[in-house]
């Protein structure tokens, strides 16, 4: 078993951190020890998400029908982001137009918060809180359809022309 030449343990946004000489091992939050050799890491672009500041920018993405009422999703969309206790008050919560897509408006919620571990639970709580704002609101959240017609490729399928939904 090859043992290390140095071993310095340490914990940074509660990820463990090995330093070696030959490889850096980090364990991840889901307790999975990864081993990266030193060679890669010296050719690698690295961000560090908690240094020298430790707030971070989240992204949430959403798609609503067009016809929707932009103004009134802007709306909910910041109330949504001013009402979650981790999201940063400053700077301010907001709201980008992304893209006309095939079958969307698509929008962009960004907002900061100061502690990146917290990331994940973050945009889930988001997520959540959109989702049944919209419902509340009368806002439809839409993802991409797609539909095809198989009538023509196999003749045990319904009739030629009927079309089936894929969600």
């Amino acid at each position: 078993m090859e043992r290390p030449l140095s071993d310095i343990a340490a914990m940074v946004n509660q990820i463990f951190i090995f330093v070696r000489r030959e490889a850096q091992s980090i364990r991840t939050r889901d307790d999975i020890l990864i081993s990266i050799p030193n060679s890669i890491i010296a050719n690698t672009k690295m961000v560090n998400e908690s240094a020298p500041d430790s707030v971070s920018r989240i992204r949430v993405k959403v798609g609503v029908a067009y016809g929707s009422d932009l103004k009134e999703v802007e709306r909910i969309l910041l109330n949504v982001a001013e009402q979650n206790e981790l999201v940063l008050r400053e700077p301010a919560p907001e709201i980008r137009f992304r893209q006309f897509s095939d079958s969307a408006l698509e929008l962009e919620l960004l907002c900061w918060i100061n502690v990146p571990e917290q990331k994940g639970r973050t945009i889930h709580q988001l997520n959540w809180a959109i989702h049944e704002a919209f419902q509340k609101g009368g806002i439809e959240i839409l993802c991409r359809n797609v539909t095809s017609i198989f009538a023509k490729l196999n003749p045990e399928l319904p009739a030629e022309g009927t079309k089936t939904d894929i969600r």
